[in-house]
C-alpha cells in the first residue's frame, strides 16, 4: 500500500466520524435555535434585510420555518455523502465505481442546497412581507458570491465523479485484455 493511500486511510476516518457527529449536531443545535426563540422575527427581519409588519400571520412564520428545516435536510444529504465517501476512502476504495458515484452525488445534493438557498431567501422575504399594506411587499431575488462559489465547486464535483467513472470503466475494460 502506498503512503498516499495510508494517509489518506488514516485521514478519512477522523472524518467520517466528523461528518456523523455533525449529522446528529446540526439538526439538533437547529431544533434548539427554532424551540428556543433564536430564529425570532426580528433576528429574520435583520438577517433579510427587510421591514416586517407588526404581526406577521402564523401560517407564514411556519412556512419560513419548514424552508428553513429543508435547507437544513438537504445539508445533511451532503454531509451524509461526505461521511459515506470518507468510509470508502477508510476502506482503500478509492478510485472504485461505489467512489466515484457518491462524489457525483455530492456535487448533486451541494447544487440543490446552493439553488435552494437562492430560493429559500427570496421564498422568506415574500412570505414575510405578505403581510404588509400594498406598495410596501418586498420581493428580492440574489446571489451572493458564496452561492456562485457553491455552484461551481458541486459543478466541479460532478465533472470529477463522472471523470473517475469513465476511469474506473476503462481499468476495468484494460483488466479483460489481460
Amino acid at each position: 500500500m502506498s503512503d498516499a493511500l495510508t494517509r489518506l486511510r488514516r485521514l478519512a476516518r477522523p472524518m467520517a466520524w466528523a461528518a456523523t457527529l455533525a449529522l446528529v449536531l446540526i439538526p439538533l443545535f437547529w431544533g434548539i435555535g427554532l424551540v428556543s426563540g433564536e430564529y425570532r422575527l426580528n433576528h429574520l427581519e435583520a438577517d433579510l434585510g427587510i421591514a416586517l409588519p407588526d404581526t406577521v400571520p402564523t401560517a407564514n412564520v411556519i412556512a419560513v420555518h419548514a424552508s428553513g428545516a429543508v435547507a437544513v435536510a438537504l445539508l445533511l444529504m451532503v454531509i451524509w455523502n461526505m461521511r459515506r465517501l470518507f468510509l470508502l476512502f477508510a476502506r482503500g476504495d478509492v478510485f472504485g465505481p461505489e467512489a466515484a458515484q457518491t462524489i457525483r452525488r455530492i456535487g448533486m445534493w451541494m447544487l440543490a442546497t446552493a439553488l435552494f438557498g437562492v430560493v429559500n431567501r427570496t421564498f422568506s422575504v415574500l412570505i414575510l412581507t405578505l403581510a404588509n399594506p400594498s406598495g410596501q411587499r418586498s420581493l428580492s431575488i440574489g446571489f451572493s458570491s458564496q452561492d456562485v462559489f457553491l455552484m461551481i465547486s458541486a459543478g466541479l464535483l460532478v465533472a470529477i465523479g463522472w471523470a473517475m467513472s469513465e476511469a474506473a470503466r476503462l481499468a476495468d475494460e484494460n483488466r479483460s485484455f489481460v
